[in-house]
């Protein structure tokens, strides 16, 4: 997201990059974080980047969560957002808690979230699992602003996201790192392309 924030402040820009409450350098802990109150994070960003340039109308970025958290944001407030940009969001929720269960497997962590409270590393409450798998962003796709593009690393699944443009490009998934090194290949195809349509 620093590569994407980076290229599009150079095209000429204004871009607020931030963390959710709970996660990053933000306030709070994870345990502490809910949905709602992330789509409350991103609608105080919105307002933020309107007040401090200007702006009527702001364009919404968002990877995989961060995608699905924008698009509901985006329907709520059409008359702030223009552009949105869904990068892999998650669309079902009971499948994304299924496969980062696997990856709990994986990394040799417990497989039961209500025992653990724990997803892939990360310590959350049982109401934020269920917030999770509740999660069905098809009725937030068909309300979004005429100007959507859902972008597609992965297996592109999602075959209809209402007036969006769905596009698949090939490139690395933003959020895999390497097993031994911890470091993630950057994907500079999607960024190149989200670049290029907000141009």
């Amino acid at each position: 997201m620093k590569h994407l924030s980076t290229r599009l402040a150079r095209s000429g820009l204004h871009v607020l990059r931030f963390d959710y409450f709970g996660t990053g350098d933000s306030a709070g802990e994870m345990t502490e974080g809910d949905l709602r109150g992330w789509e409350d994070d991103v609608e105080t960003a919105i307002d933020e980047v309107k007040d401090m340039t200007g702006a009527e109308r702001v364009a919404l970025i968002g990877l995989r969560l961060g995608g699905t958290l924008a698009a509901r944001v985006a329907t709520r407030r059409s008359g702030d957002v223009g552009d949105v940009v869904l990068w892999d969001p998650i669309v079902d929720g009971r499948a994304y808690v299924r496969s980062l269960l696997l990856m709990n497997a994986g990394l040799g962590l417990p497989r039961k979230p209500a025992d653990s409270r724990e997803l892939v590393g990360f310590a959350v409450s049982d109401r934020f699992i269920e917030e999770l798998e509740a999660i069905d962003l098809s009725a937030a796709l068909r309300a979004m602003p005429a100007r959507s593009l859902v972008l597609l690393t992965d297996e592109p699944a999602l075959r209809d996201a209402g007036a969006s443009t769905v596009e698949h490009v090939e490139s690395p998934s933003a959020w895999v790192e390497h097993r031994s090194t911890g470091v993630g290949a950057i994907p500079v195809r999607a960024i190149d392309r989200v670049v290029d349509w907000l141009e």
